[in-house]
């Protein structure tokens, strides 16, 4: 979100994405990767919102595209609201905090990386 709003291109972003996720799994371990909330800034930000947007599905693609079992996407957008938001339209409040926290504990549990913490 803040190479978006920082005006750099999405690739540029992407490129860097990649370069972390391979050097985490060269290193052997697993990673997730989180798409992207939604923005609900564009007042004050000029069209941030779409092209953040935009950046979520490319990660969301990315990972789709490795069909790395080492590689698991975190969807903390699916179901994200307005309401979760601070005024701002970028920062989340208690509620986001919240859902955030719930979609990786979903992809913890499922993989069981929190075995003596499951619910």
């Amino acid at each position: 979100t803040n190479d978006v709003i920082q005006e750099q291109d999405n690739q540029q972003t992407l490129a860097e994405i990649d370069q972390i996720v391979s050097t985490i799994i060269n290193a052997g371990s697993d990673v997730l990767v989180a798409n992207l909330i939604p923005t609900y800034a564009d007042a004050y930000l000029d069209n941030a919102d779409a092209r953040i947007e935009q950046l979520g599905n490319l990660i969301d693609a990315y990972v789709t595209q490795l069909a790395n079992s080492s590689i698991k996407l975190v969807d903390v957008r699916n179901g994200y609201t307005q309401a979760m938001m601070f005024d701002d339209g970028i920062h989340p409040n208690d509620l986001g905090d919240s859902h955030i926290a719930a979609a990786f504990a979903d992809v913890f549990f499922a993989n069981d990386y929190c075995q003596t913490l499951r619910p």
